[in-house]
């Protein structure tokens, strides 16, 4: 089969190199995706995900094969009756994504009780010792702007946490 141009010709050499500059956009755009799967998702979006990652990870921490809510000591398990509660609430503080500032919670005790502070004060402290607590309550009123590359690493970190303490358990 012939071609449509002769090659050489003017037209020839002009679908050739737009031939070209396609080929290598899509190659620099599959290369990048591959190079990072966020690359294309804003901060806000990024945020999310990293929480609800970093929520999935402190469930399966507390109460991976059955735990006790932090607050009322109710019985609960990581995938049905469960909420990752933070004893220090906000979602622009600094304490967000705070390892010792969260914990297992019933969902009565984190939604209905708003967080049952009281109760959870007590059980933190018993947890964690009294230094810790009052160090989180003095970062209370912290504020900071993370940085979409900050919450990229975090994930990343968070979802190795989960692959570990999924085999660790037993958890497909």
């Amino acid at each position: 089969m012939e071609q449509a141009f002769p090659k050489g010709t003017p037209k020839q050499d002009q679908m050739t190199r737009k031939k070209d500059r396609t080929t290598a956009k899509a190659k620099t755009k599959k290369l990048s995706n591959k190079k990072n799967r966020y690359y294309y998702k804003s901060k806000d979006t990024m945020r999310v995900i990293t929480a609800k990652n970093f929520q999935l990870m402190i469930r399966l921490r507390d109460t991976g094969n059955g735990g006790h809510c932090i607050s009322c000591g109710r019985y609960i398990t990581w995938n049905s009756n469960c909420n990752a509660g933070h004893y220090i609430p906000g979602r622009r503080n600094a304490l967000l994504l705070n390892e010792a500032n969260c914990h297992s919670q019933c969902i009565h005790c984190n939604k209905v009780l708003s967080g049952n502070v009281a109760e959870y004060r007590v059980n933190l402290i018993k947890k964690v010792g009294l230094e810790k607590v009052l160090e989180l309550e003095s970062k209370k009123n912290d504020v900071v702007q993370i940085k979409k590359e900050t919450f990229v690493t975090l994930n990343k970190y968070f979802l190795g946490e989960i692959k570990r303490l999924k085999k660790e358990l037993g958890i497909r």
